[in-house]
């Protein structure tokens, strides 16, 4: 067994294509089950999952053959996904930026707006589902912009307790938002 995957690695150095195709075959639904755990996405995980052969591909003549090609592909495949995720990041902070200037506010992408959309929606579902008190506090906070010895004074309630109501409603808020959006979330739509 390991002396075939030998030949098929000197053969995928030396460009065959038929090598190739049965490292392929071999190697792609693990890959692309990996990929998919860690994206959540189908589709993108399979843009990921062929992205990860295609530099296996380019780099073919590189490759040392006493190195795992499982252990490489699977190190590549992470690499994809932390780049599509720093990506990710790269983008949500260009919207931030966007977003503070206000000419800006007028003129954002339809992608920037459903994000936007999107997110008020999700946070919008969560407060909903919060006790009611926590829900009071945190709606006074963020939508009637009160400070929290403002809440505090119309509720009979400490402020400390006021700091808690809302300390536990942005941890809810941030356990269950995508980390990038909850960046967003607390600098714009907070």
């Amino acid at each position: 067994m390991e002396e075939k995957a030998n030949v098929l690695l000197q053969g995928l150095q030396k460009g065959n294509i038929k090598s190739f195709e049965v490292l392929f075959h071999q190697h792609y639904p693990s890959l692309y089950a990996f990929t998919k755990g860690l994206i959540k996405d189908e589709g993108l995980a399979e843009d990921i999952t062929q992205n990860v052969f295609m530099k296996l591909w380019l780099n073919r003549e590189k490759l040392n053959e006493c190195l795992s090609l499982k252990n490489y592909l699977f190190v590549i495949a992470r690499n994809e996904v932390y780049n599509h995720f720093r990506s990710k990041n790269t983008s949500s902070v260009s919207l931030m930026f966007r977003l503070r200037d206000d000419s800006a506010r007028n003129h954002l992408h339809p992608e920037d707006e459903y994000d936007i959309k999107e997110i008020s929606e999700a946070v919008s579902a969560l407060v909903e589902k919060m006790p009611s008190r926590r829900k009071q506090v945190f709606t006074m906070s963020r939508k009637e912009y009160l400070s929290n010895k403002e809440i505090a004074e119309r509720l009979g309630l400490s402020k400390r307790t006021v700091e808690k109501h809302l300390e536990i409603a942005l941890q809810q808020i941030r356990h269950c938002l995508d980390p990038f959006f909850f960046i967003i979330f607390m600098l714009f739509l907070a």
